[in-house]
């Protein structure tokens, strides 16, 4: 009996596993198939969920091609304000320190406008 309800969570940690590994394969192929068009398409068709549709479609089990799907827009829900904060102040830092490290009397390096 507890075996029997080890194995039936044990299915369900797999398929919730499965399913949030699916959804990251899938967003991240859509995010990087401008840029490598050819390589995308290819792991999209490999992937469980796709079926042959020619209309743009959001729903990402129903495109047959990646270059139908919808592109993935940002979920507020996972903006971290505090990290981007940080981030900010980071590169500010490093920024100031780069100003810093230049030579004095010697010109910044062209701007390449």
């Amino acid at each position: 009996m507890y075996s029997d309800l080890k194995v039936a969570e044990n299915a369900a940690k797999k398929t919730s596993s499965l399913a949030v590994l699916y959804t990251c394969l899938h967003t991240a192929l859509r995010l990087t198939h401008p840029t490598m068009p050819f390589l995308t398409e290819e792991l999209w068709h490999r992937l469980p969920g796709a079926v042959t549709l020619t209309a743009p479609t959001t729903d990402r089990k129903a495109c047959g091609s990646i270059a139908v799907a919808a592109y993935p827009k940002p979920v507020p829900q996972h903006t971290h304000t505090h990290t981007h904060a940080r981030a900010h102040t980071g590169l500010t830092a490093c920024a100031r320190v780069r100003r810093l490290s230049t030579p004095r009397g010697r010109a910044q390096r062209p701007s390449m406008r």
